[in-house]
């Protein structure tokens, strides 16, 4: 490639002495040519074009080696560093230095490149690598972390290969704020968020025994004070939101090295009326906000600096009281609870290629008092816990994104008062946090997605008052 010209040399190889012979060349698109890739069966390249912010695309005669342009080309990419084809042949892989992103399309039989859904990185994305690997990958769920609003304490669990839960050694700690409500852990499992009442967010590392210790600061304040009643992580682990329920906007951090907050250039940006659930969807490009008081669920995009934009519509109608949200695992549907006493449902939405959502449907009745809701990691069963009638509602997801209640529509937690719940991310266990019974229940998921008691519900011990529950895992 010639980066300042803006083009493809293309040489014979003598296969006997490996010399080369220049045959010619062809055109990309203006200047900045600097990375081609071919696919695995010969027939297609792939040039990124840094200056002109896209990828060309070239069928290849296998007999002669000439370039012809693809019916398309060039496709528009922002600031395509380097292409990479996978070792199957059928995505190709796009890093984007500027925006801090990879763009992965799906490639046609005619080498074409179809659908594409963007994933967040880190600072300077700019070269892939890629292997064929030798076995499946595997998650191992590793621990579980609870937080106690009564107790203000952190509950700590090993997970054994069979999915149950163990107390560690040191069975919990002491939290970092009072009355901790929600726990969330960053993408590779290194550090634990906990919302809470007084307007901090407590910060922690999870050793390598899975035990937490606090960082220095031990907490980070939210801008102006408030409630950070939950946090919400970014894919690349680089930022981290918080709704603040009193003061009506999202608080925008940065995640260091360490794992410490730090607040963006732009500390707030505003939501609606007491916003206090978000979620960032699984391309790191979009967050969503319920607003309990305001019915409803503000929009925003995500910029290279992480702070938000709000979106053109800036929100959409939810039902009354709108609490926690799942994102699909494609992206492509979003889920919140309804958990006003009159309500009692889960709306379901379309995520459009802008991230505006659409409605997909009428609200799906849940049990009495839904408050948490999470989706497998197959994106093909979603559950729902209802604290006011102690049960778990269970849900297929069809193709379009709508639920539809399980053969078995419920499974009963006596006395629990089911808050929030995890899948862990092998997709074969759910875990419910139980403020009544100050427990943990454990199921397993069938084949058909269908919960299953899986041993008996696991104490907290003197920690009381659970709300919400995070697993950590290892990934091989």
């Amino acid at each position: 490639v010639s980066y300042y010209v803006g083009m493809i040399s293309i040489y014979t190889v003598n296969t006997r002495t490996g010399a080369l012979t220049y045959m010619g060349y062809v055109d990309v698109v203006g200047t900045g040519t600097r990375s081609v890739a071919i696919d695995p069966t010969g027939g297609f390249l792939y040039a990124a074009n840094l200056d002109n912010d896209v990828i060309a695309a070239f069928a290849i005669n296998t007999a002669t080696g000439a370039l012809t342009g693809l019916a398309g080309s060039p496709y528009a990419v922002t600031d395509p560093a380097s292409v990479t084809v996978d070792p199957s042949g059928k995505f190709l892989y796009v890093t984007s230095t500027g925006a801090n992103a990879t763009t992965v399309f799906t490639l046609g039989a005619d080498g074409a490149p179809g659908a594409a859904r963007v994933i967040a990185g880190r600072n300077g994305t700019v070269e892939m690598a890629m292997t064929s690997g030798h076995s499946a990958v595997r998650y191992t769920p590793k621990a579980a972390f609870v937080a106690n609003v009564y107790s203000s304490t952190l509950s700590q669990f090993d997970i054994a290969t069979n999915g149950q839960l163990a107390p560690m050694t040191i069975a919990s700690v002491a939290s970092s704020q009072p009355n901790p409500h929600w726990v969330t852990a960053d993408p590779r499992g290194n550090y634990l968020y906990a919302g809470a009442s007084n307007g901090t967010v407590g910060q922690y590392a999870i050793g390598v025994d899975g035990v937490l210790n606090a960082l220095t600061p031990s907490t980070a304040a939210l801008p102006g004070g408030g409630w950070s009643n939950m946090v919400a992580i970014d894919p690349s682990g680089r930022f981290a939101y918080v709704p603040n329920q009193l003061n009506g906007n999202v608080a925008q951090f940065a995640v260091g090295s360490d794992g410490t907050l730090a607040s963006l250039s732009t500390p707030t940006v505003v939501a609606g009326s007491q916003p206090a659930y978000a979620a960032v969807d699984p391309t790191g490009r979009f967050v969503y906000v319920a607003n309990i008081a305001g019915d409803s669920i503000s929009q925003f995009t995500i910029n290279t600096n992480g702070t938000l934009a709000v979106m053109g519509v800036p929100s959409v109608p939810a039902g009354d009281r709108p609490g926690a949200i799942a994102i699909h695992p494609s992206g492509r549907f979003a889920y919140v609870c309804n958990t006003g006493s009159a309500d009692n449902t889960v709306s379901q939405y379309a995520i459009g290629t802008n991230g505006a959502l659409s409605s997909i449907g009428a609200n799906v009745a849940t049990g009495n008092g839904p408050l948490g809701l999470a989706i497998d990691p197959s994106g093909r069963y979603l559950y729902v816990a209802n604290r006011a009638d102690s049960t778990v509602t269970q849900y297929t997801i069809g193709a379009n994104g709508v639920l539809a209640p399980m053969v078995t529509p419920s499974v009963s937690i006596p006395g629990g008062g089911p808050t929030m719940l995890a899948v862990d991310p092998s997709g074969r266990y759910v875990y419910t946090t139980n403020q009544f019974g100050s427990s943990v229940s454990q199921f397993s998921i069938g084949t058909d997605g269908a919960l299953s008691a899986l041993g008996t519900a696991i104490s907290t011990g003197t920690d009381t008052g659970p709300l919400s529950i995070v697993i950590t895992g290892d990934i091989q």
